[in-house]
């Protein structure tokens, strides 16, 4: 812990106007205190993740990329897919052979999930074990 009333240390002091209001109302507050009213308002208290410092050569790597392509315009990095599509795709597979594919593009509705389970999937396992039989 440090002085009394130094919470410097903390990220969320460090990124919250919230806490040095605290802080400043209750100038000589000791840490428990201020602790107490930050959790109070549900702040919670946790240390920065430690990272290693970039070293001379990602430094130069990292100024070499942004030199090799600081003459594209805007429009040019519009195109930069940061998502890609995704695509799932559905089907029975048993000893008893397969079903067609049912591809779905992007996330999985709750109707289209609904309709893979009764349309596709419990009407081909009737077919293939009548009466539950494995």
């Amino acid at each position: 812990m440090g002085k009394k009333g130094d919470l410097s240390h903390h990220v969320c002091y460090q990124k919250s106007d919230k806490i040095a209001t605290v802080q400043d109302i209750n100038g000589n507050a000791s840490e428990r205190t201020v602790r107490s009213n930050l959790k109070d308002l549900n702040f919670k208290t946790f240390r920065p993740t430690r990272k290693p410092k970039l070293t001379a050569a990602m430094k130069a790597k990292r100024l070499n990329w942004a030199k090799q392509w600081r003459d594209k315009d805007v429009d040019f990095w519009r195109l930069t897919v940061i998502h890609p599509t995704k695509i799932m795709i559905w089907s029975v597979i048993s000893v008893k052979g397969t079903e067609h594919l049912y591809v779905v593009k992007g996330m999985m509705r709750q109707d289209q999930y609904k309709d893979v389970l009764q349309n596709r999937l419990i009407p081909q396992l009737e077919e293939w074990f009548p009466n539950g039989e494995p």
